[in-house]
């Protein structure tokens, strides 16, 4: 369930720790209010950060809304950030379910736009597939505290550099094998470049707004006996691609705002991917009426 809006205090006299987690925080557009030594702690839906020295200094009025996040300095302070913008964005949960790796290879650039539990979580734009992959390791390991349990991993990769999704697609089975919930889906890419959307700060990059549409289009799945002879029969044309897409028909090119609107709620969490899939179906359906 998305959770987005919720009050952020940051409680930490280390200073360190505080100016680095406020520079993270800028930069996600989290606003964080400070809460004082001494301050009691509001009774109501929100996350604290703190150290995990400072965690023993506080008492929890209500456990089933406040939810104190403790920094160790023993663990990563990437996996830091990226649990608490889970919590932010999702809801915090020891272990998520499902996450979702949105993929625009290009030439030079690559989007990638993470879903998880079905809501948008962040956006990167990368230079190569080895720091794409290192990213999409990152986000695994660290969204699963146990590591017995195992999230389903969803990959959708456009197709508009065929030799470049290829390699992607390679390394995907290459960096998990022996992961058994892997799925890979393979994703027309055409026109999904033109989209210009703007969020509260600046433009989204386009190789990110790609990748946003990406994941809303239906696609061909493909899994690690068969991928290479689909790439083959893509390449010969013997496959359309086209012929995958799921509700995002031709109406949605005539009528960008429509799918600007959808997209800019999904990024800023009113919407999760399948309530925006779900909108566009609707709404091709009322076009054909």
């Amino acid at each position: 369930m998305n959770q987005n809006k919720l009050n952020v205090f940051l409680f930490s006299e280390n200073s360190k720790f505080f100016y680095r987690l406020n520079k993270e925080l800028i930069q996600l557009g989290i606003r964080a209010k400070v809460l004082n030594f001494g301050s009691k702690i509001p009774n109501m839906p929100c996350i604290i950060l703190t150290t995990i020295e400072e965690f023993k200094k506080l008492t929890n009025p209500n456990e089933n809304v406040v939810k104190i996040l403790s920094y160790d300095k023993n663990e990563p302070f990437e996996k830091y950030v990226t649990r608490l913008l889970a919590a932010y964005r999702i809801g915090y949960q020891e272990n998520y379910s499902q996450i979702i790796f949105s993929i625009d290879p290009g030439t030079k650039n690559i989007g990638m736009v993470i879903f998880l539990e079905n809501y948008y979580l962040n956006s990167h734009i990368v230079y190569t597939i080895d720091n794409l992959f290192e990213k999409v390791k990152k986000y695994i390991f660290y969204l699963q505290e146990s590591q017995d349990f195992q999230m389903s991993i969803f990959f959708k990769v456009g197709m508009g550099v065929l030799e470049t999704a290829l390699e992607v697609v390679s390394n995907i089975y290459n960096y998990f094998k022996g992961v058994n919930n892997i799925f890979v889906t393979l994703i027309d890419e055409s026109k999904t470049s033109k989209l210009r959307v703007y969020n509260k700060e600046n433009r989204i990059p386009k190789h990110e707004i790609s990748a946003l549409i990406l994941a809303l289009r239906g696609g061909l799945e493909v899994d690690k006996q068969n991928f290479i002879k689909t790439f083959t029969d893509i390449k010969k044309q013997r496959i359309k691609l086209k012929n995958y897409i799921k509700n995002y028909p031709k109406y949605y090119d005539n009528s960008p705002e429509i799918l600007k609107d959808l997209v800019l709620k999904m990024v800023e969490g009113e919407l999760s991917l399948g309530e925006t899939s779900k909108k566009l179906k609707q709404m091709t359906l009322d076009s054909l009426e």
